[in-house]
């Protein structure tokens, strides 16, 4: 059994083995006890400030704790403290590097006993995406691609071109997705049984069907979109806005005016 202090001593040599291979060089600052970060990864000129962390369950943790003769003290991490975490994981002896963004989230290795929400370790590692299910099911036409603003950009880009090949060659949910080429809604059932759109999109429409007292009249989707404050970047324009603002209503027409893997959702 480790000490916190040698877990985080094994987390850093971990993480400095692992960057050096990575053509990577690797320096750690001479007087680091009050710096929010432990080393600094530097290549093709650009340095990276690394918060390296032994995880060992999964949690990625947001902030530091230290004691003094005062007590016992914590102190949450700042958005500009570092650029990355160097997780290191015991189970299977990897490092992986989350962005600071993801501080607090779950990050496995083994599929989780409950339906909370995680994020699974080899999204994180770039040589590794075309083995992830993400990625298989994505290339298979088998799910839609719904990004969020804490995925590595780089990932997310593969994840894309995965996504540009399976609906060219119409795989899977691409021979009869509707959700940008759009379709009148007459009953419920039209939602539930008979087309496929992004599921993002089915589930503010069903939602909005379940308060609207049996209508399936579509004159109060768009502000209650608006109520939902669902927020995201349109990638290729830079905008931040609304879902709203990308779901088109016309009468009982609807439609969403971009591709999925062109939407990045903003975290609430």
């Amino acid at each position: 059994m480790h000490h916190t202090k040698d877990k985080g001593d094994i987390a850093a040599a971990k993480a400095i083995a692992d960057l050096v291979d990575k053509g990577y060089s690797v320096f750690t600052p001479v007087v680091c006890e009050h710096l929010p970060f432990d080393l600094i990864a530097y290549k093709d000129g650009q340095c990276y400030r690394i918060q390296a962390k032994y995880n060992s369950n999964g949690a990625v943790k947001n902030k530091t704790s230290w004691t003094d003769k005062n007590g016992c003290h914590e102190k949450k991490y700042k958005t500009g403290d570092f650029d990355f975490y160097a997780l290191y994981l015991p189970d299977i002896n990897k490092v992986i590097y989350p962005s600071i963004k993801f501080g607090g989230c779950k990050i496995r290795t083994t599929p989780p006993k409950s339906p909370s929400p995680f994020y699974w370790w080899e999204d994180f590692d770039k040589s590794l995406v075309k083995k992830s299910a993400n990625y298989h099911l994505i290339s298979k036409g088998l799910v839609y691609p719904t990004f969020y603003s804490k995925l590595y950009p780089d990932i997310r880009q593969q994840l894309t071109l995965a996504t540009e090949e399976s609906r060219q060659a119409h795989k899977g949910l691409w021979q009869v997705d509707q959700t940008n080429t759009g379709f009148v809604l007459e009953t419920l059932e039209m939602i539930t049984d008979k087309i496929v759109i992004l599921p993002k999109l089915f589930r503010r429409l069903l939602s909005y069907l379940a308060i609207n007292y049996g209508s399936v009249s579509l004159e109060g989707f768009s502000d209650y979109l608006k109520s939902m404050d669902d927020r995201l970047i349109i990638l290729k324009e830079g905008h931040v806005t609304g879902f709203d603002f990308v779901v088109e209503v016309d009468g009982q027409n609807l439609k969403l005016n971009y591709q999925p893997e062109d939407l990045v959702f903003i975290e609430k």
